[in-house]
């Protein structure tokens, strides 16, 4: 580790409502002295309209709103001040990508559980190889002094597993193993999810270029 004394005055927003990731983003960014705050801190409860075609779109669509909702809120903005989005999903090989972007609306509106027993019933009688699926995430990083933008990304490549298994976890966690396991990320664990999963991916790389600190 190092760079940590060069972090106690950084304050890093996370720009979402999703409390699972908001509590991944806390675990991932523990120990190194960023001042993580989210969106409650400036009752902001809006959202815009996620209509992007990639990931990337996405995220860019969330940072520039919720940039100008803070901005409007009349925060100081100062040089050691971050706002970070993030868009995240599930590409299953079988539905050609899907669930894709469309990951936290995928099925229209039902419960996270529906939407894994949706897959797992389009998936019934796929063989393994089929199954073929991957994580992926893709941070955006603005500046609030210079505004200046980045991106970061991250993946986990794995397959999708043939029952639903409650644990640990968010999302399509209960359904998908990642290569070179044999159970799911909720049954694995936030530990291990942490050390390898597409947000973690994504996170290391973020906190390497931009606050010179590494794990």
């Amino acid at each position: 580790m190092r760079g940590i004394e060069k972090l106690k005055n950084k304050k890093l927003i996370f720009a979402t409502h999703n409390i699972g990731k908001i509590k991944e983003f806390e675990q991932l960014f523990s120990g190194i002295g960023i001042d993580f705050l989210n969106l409650s801190s400036f009752k902001i409860e809006d959202e815009p309209i996620e209509n992007g075609l990639t990931f990337s779109q996405n995220a860019e669509i969330k940072i520039d709103y919720y940039f100008n909702r803070i901005k409007e809120s009349g925060f100081e903005f100062k040089p050691e001040t971050y706002l970070m989005s993030e868009d995240s999903g599930i590409e299953i090989k079988y539905l050609n990508g899907d669930p894709g972007v469309k990951s936290a609306r995928y099925g229209g509106d039902i419960t996270t559980k529906e939407r894994n027993e949706l897959i797992l019933s389009k998936l019934k009688g796929v063989s393994k190889i089929e199954r073929k699926a991957r994580y992926y995430c893709c941070i955006k990083v603005l500046n609030f002094f210079d505004e200046v933008k980045m991106e970061f990304t991250g993946k986990l490549d794995g397959y999708i597993s043939k029952e639903s298994n409650d644990g640990d976890g968010f999302g399509y966690d209960p359904i998908f193993i990642p290569l070179g396991y044999n159970m799911t990320i909720s049954k694995l664990g936030n530990e291990l999810k942490n050390n390898i999963g597409h947000r973690s991916a994504a996170t290391k790389k973020m906190i390497s270029k931009i606050f010179n600190y590494e794990r």
